[in-house]
């Protein structure tokens, strides 16, 4: 008798092909055109007619209602599914109907890694634990000069790690909060180093404004945090008591060195290695 898990198996891979025959139907033009006339306005043209068709709106409709279940397949299946372009995150399958970007995007973007993800499933029999998925991080810091060792010597881990991951370094002409919010939302996991900024009594500090927002940001949506905290600083919103946290001092290379064995735990214990 057939298990549960073999069934489910077998529905996903029937599911991914079957998005796959949709997705290659829907990109007839061998790319999905950006949203914005001014580039590429041909394949635009071409896109929007085809839209005005009621089987071609049906086949729009049935590929966005999949999204959510194939982004869910890739990242069980450890299939890379996001790109960073102007150090935005984009998830692949949201380009396909709806491509914000100013770039085209061959169909093989899109194709490729739904065959990635087919391969993996059909290469795990049903029981067996399949590859980690792959998460991409969104780095909560401080951008502070004082601070920038601090930031490095972490981050530093993540790329010897090769561990993709996200901060809001680059410039965006939007606001500071809304591109943060973006960015959060856009991640699946938050990596927030706490430092200290200003001394409210003596041995005793409180963190940078900016950075508590973002925790708010975390814990509103109930999203995996991993907090570096730097000793010192009082309680961040509840943040002691909600969450396990990693302390940190920057001029104790003991203490360093068990932050960084914590952080390591963490990594591991989040799927990140």
């Amino acid at each position: 008798m057939e298990s549960n898990s073999g069934r489910n198996r077998k529905d996903d891979i029937a599911f991914l092909k079957k998005f796959y025959d949709k997705v290659d139907e829907y990109l007839f033009l061998g790319f999905a055109p950006p949203q914005f006339g001014a580039f590429y306005p041909e394949g635009r043209k071409e896109m929007n007619e085809a839209l005005k068709e009621p089987e071609f709106q049906k086949l729009h409709k049935n590929i966005n209602g999949m999204k959510n279940r194939v982004n869910r397949l890739l990242d069980e299946c450890g299939v890379d599914s996001v790109l960073e372009i102007n150090g935005m995150p984009h998830e692949i399958v949201n380009l396909i109907t709806n491509n914000i970007t100013i770039y085209k995007w061959d169909k093989k973007n899109f194709l490729d890694p739904i065959s990635e993800a087919i391969g993996v499933l059909e290469e795990n029999p049903p029981g067996n634990q399949m590859e980690k998925a792959k998460r991409v991080p969104f780095i909560s810091m401080s951008f502070r000069d004082e601070d920038k060792d601090v930031n490095e010597y972490f981050m530093r881990i993540l790329d010897a790690l090769e561990i993709k991951y996200i901060t809001a370094e680059r410039y965006s002409r939007e606001g500071i909060s809304d591109k943060v919010r973006k960015l959060i939302e856009q991640c699946n996991l938050v990596i927030a180093i706490y430092v200290k900024k200003y001394e409210i009594t003596t041995g005793e500090f409180i963190t940078s404004e900016w950075l508590t927002k973002e925790y708010g940001s975390v814990w509103g949506k109930e999203m995996d945090i991993i907090p570096l905290v730097e000793e010192g600083i009082e309680d961040i919103a509840g943040l002691k008591s909600e969450r396990e946290i990693i302390q940190f001092d920057r001029n104790n290379l003991q203490k360093m060195k068990n932050a960084t064995i914590k952080f390591l735990e963490a990594l591991k214990e989040h799927h990140l290695v």
